[in-house]
C-alpha cells in the first residue's frame, strides 16, 4: 500500500471513537504512510460531494442503529 500513496494515491481515514484515532495514527506511523485519519461520524461525513473515488467501511454498519444514513453518505462523497 505504501508504494501505492508514494505514486500519488491520497488516502482519508476516519473513526468517531479518538481512542481507534490514536491507535491508527500509531500505526499509520509505523507504516510511513501519510494519512491524517480524523475524528467524524459515518451518518454526517465532513467531505464535500463526490471528493473520493473509492470509500470503503469495515466493521461499521452492522453497529449503526441506521445504517442507511451512513449509506447514503458514503453514496453522497463517492
Amino acid at each position: 500500500m505504501s508504494k501505492a500513496v508514494r505514486s500519488g494515491i491520497s488516502l482519508s481515514g476516519i473513526d468517531v471513537a479518538p481512542d481507534m484515532i490514536a491507535r491508527a495514527q500509531k500505526n499509520l506511523q509505523k507504516s510511513g504512510l501519510n494519512v491524517a485519519p480524523s475524528q467524524a461520524d459515518i451518518t454526517a461525513l465532513p467531505f464535500q460531494n463526490e471528493l473520493f473515488d473509492i470509500v470503503m467501511a469495515g466493521h461499521v454498519l452492522e453497529h449503526l442503529p441506521q445504517p442507511s444514513l451512513a449509506l447514503e453518505e458514503v453514496v453522497r462523497v463517492s
